[in-house]
């Protein structure tokens, strides 16, 4: 244990984040019924390292795309069979959306975030971010992931993981759908986006996602918005090399206190 873990716990550093620091399943299926014939289509992405740029996305809060409210869209099919009785697919099985952008933030008030400190400066520790999401449908692809950078100490190699979501709990299954090694992240960088090739395929519209990074000599410590009122969930694990910051999986809701709380990571989708 460090010595300045008496002084953190008096400040309650190691709990809370400092907002004065630095400024401000990996498948797809899709089931559609013709009288009495099914057929089911399953397809599996595998796994590569994303390619990072540093363009924020411009598009509106919650769900939106790139110009406009969003257009979901449902379908109905009628086929006669062999018995000549008419057919129809149901129509929650042939939803469809346009390509969006899930962002449930403001970037205007993206300006702390769960961190270790010492001394109002940032240590080493492994910190597991995960933002849960709610699609306009699926099944889906995710085809590109970013997020704002609180602060990154000592290039910590980054990797996301994609969650099941348990409804019931409200928090994210821990066994990862998918992973995806995103590669160090520097110092210099304060938003980070990468193109997911392949694309990651899911069939429920409701996941999450977990960006995890830091150990004995590295950190990232991504930023939140926790002054806007988007629904969702998201939460913290904090494991500290000198274990005075340690935090079990706690909803970033306790963390602040809030009624809401995010990440500021965004997400590009289309339909799978």
């Amino acid at each position: 244990m460090r010595p300045v873990v008496a002084l953190l716990f008096a400040l309650c550093g190691c709990l809370r984040p400092n907002p004065g620091f630095d400024g401000a399943s990996e498948s797809a299926g899709a089931t559609t019924t013709a009288a009495t014939t099914t057929t089911t289509t399953t397809v599996t992405s595998t796994t590569t390292t994303g390619l990072a740029t540093t363009e924020p996305v411009t598009t509106g809060i919650g769900v939106s795309d790139s110009s406009t409210t969003l257009a979901i869209t449902s379908t109905s099919t009628s086929t006669s069979t062999s018995t000549g009785e008419p057919a129809t697919t149901d129509p929650s099985t042939t939803t469809g959306f346009d390509p969006v952008t899930l962002r449930p933030y403001d970037p205007a008030s993206c300006i702390d975030g769960p961190t270790c400190v010492s001394m109002g400066n940032p240590v080493p520790a492994a910190i597991e971010a995960y933002e849960c999401f709610t699609a306009p449908g699926a099944p889906l692809q995710l085809l590109r992931i970013g997020f704002e950078i609180r602060h990154s100490l000592g290039d910590p190699a980054t990797t996301l993981d994609i969650l099941p979501f348990d409804a019931v709990a409200d928090q994210p299954v821990l066994q990862p759908l998918a992973t995806r090694d995103l590669g160090p992240v520097g110092p210099s960088m304060t938003y980070a986006s990468y193109e997911l090739d392949p694309p990651v395929l899911l069939d429920s519209p409701e996941f999450c996602v977990r960006i995890a990074a830091g150990d004995a000599d590295t950190t990232l410590a991504l930023n939140t918005d926790h002054a806007g009122m988007a629904s969702g969930s998201a939460f913290v694990t904090i494991d500290d090399p000198g274990d005075f910051c340690d935090t079990p999986l706690t909803d970033l809701r306790d963390w602040y206190n809030e009624p809401f709380a995010h990440y500021c990571i965004d997400l590009d989708i289309a339909p799978a």
